[in-house]
């Protein structure tokens, strides 16, 4: 891993913990969501560095054991897979992606060298599907059966993260301009199921509970309406009970929940709402009547109307490979 990037990892680390240090937060209850993409910078971790970056979250977690911490990650590894899992892949890619079930509008050709190393060259033709708006690969012949293949596979997760411990994971439906270059050479992108889940094998209550209380959207996932096309909706399936999230975490890179028709309309009734940004809320939009720049813990009344639940608002910053970036901390 590059010097600069332990560095900067190290560093954002070292300020969150004399953040909570100073302000008698250690054995404060509280939640830290980071913005989609956070550590990764429009370019995708190696398997690697994603395991480094969550190792020094394990170590603060274990300093400040009332924290849940929710990062982000979008990174690359190779999965050992049959041929029909790839193939299955592909098409679940198609389904998911920015104009949902819109198929194929134009061909690519993409030259031989480009194809990765470890596929074989039987599983393309000489052209790649590609949907638009993204660049997802659809291969046109694919070895459809059993024998295992080395297959790259780029996934966009958040989890949660206690005690050293990763409690929870929400992987990423729908794939839009995250890194096209792997992509286009290949990589296939691991859509998620649309809800969080739990991985913790040991019996955990806190687990449990942020299963049901906490639900999570994923930039596009919002704007697909994922959880609103879902019979599940706002639960995660995964825990008993009918009732939706108390708290619903919006992470992206930029996206407007609030005055975007469609996204607001996928957002949750009467629960408060979380929006992690690169261009938190209020974002880079100018103000509008439909969104007060006072809202800092905001929710959709049953009317379909913009609400605050009135909180305070405590604001520090870290510098993370030669970039700012604010954490907004909200007192309920």
């Amino acid at each position: 891993i590059p010097t600069e990037e332990i560095e900067g990892v190290n560093s954002t680390v070292q300020n969150i913990r004399w953040y909570f240090a100073n302000n008698h937060m250690t054995d404060a209850s509280k939640l830290v969501v980071f913005n989609e993409m956070f550590f990764s910078q429009m370019q995708s971790l190696d398997i690697k560095q994603k395991n480094f970056i969550e190792r020094k979250l394990f170590d603060v977690s274990r300093i400040s054991p009332a924290t849940v911490f929710y990062p982000n990650f979008l990174y690359k590894e190779v999965r050992m897979v049959p041929g029909t899992t790839v193939y299955d892949g592909l098409l679940k890619m198609a389904r998911n992606t920015h104009n949902g079930l819109e198929i194929v509008k134009r061909f690519v050709s993409v030259p031989p060298d480009m194809i990765p190393a470890p596929m074989p060259s039987m599983v393309f033709s000489n052209s790649l599907r590609v949907l638009r708006g993204g660049a997802v690969v659809i291969a046109t012949s694919v070895n459809k059966d059993a024998t295992p293949i080395s297959w790259p596979y780029l996934v966009n997760e958040t989890c949660s993260i206690n005690k050293g411990m990763v409690l929870t994971k929400y992987r990423k439906v729908g794939y839009f301009k995250e890194c096209d270059f792997e992509i286009c050479r290949g990589t296939l992108y691991d859509c998620g199921v649309g809800y969080d889940e739990g991985v913790s094998s040991e019996e955990s209550s806190l687990r449990d509970k942020l299963l049901r209380n906490v639900s999570i959207d994923v930039c596009l996932d919002l704007n697909l309406g994922i959880r609103q096309q879902s019979l599940n909706q706002w639960q995660n399936p995964v825990v008993t009970g009918s009732r939706g999230s108390s708290l619903h975490l919006v992470q992206s890179n930029s996206i407007d929940p609030f005055c975007d028709v469609i996204n607001r309309e996928n957002l949750p009734r009467n629960t408060g709402i979380v929006h992690a940004d690169k261009f938190p809320h209020p974002s880079w939009n100018p103000p509008t009547v439909d969104r007060p720049q006072s809202v800092y813990l905001p929710y959709i009344d049953a009317s379909g109307n913009l609400r605050d639940f009135g909180v305070d608002k405590v604001v520090f910053h870290v510098r993370f490979l030669g970039s700012d970036y604010m954490f907004s901390f909200l007192k309920l």
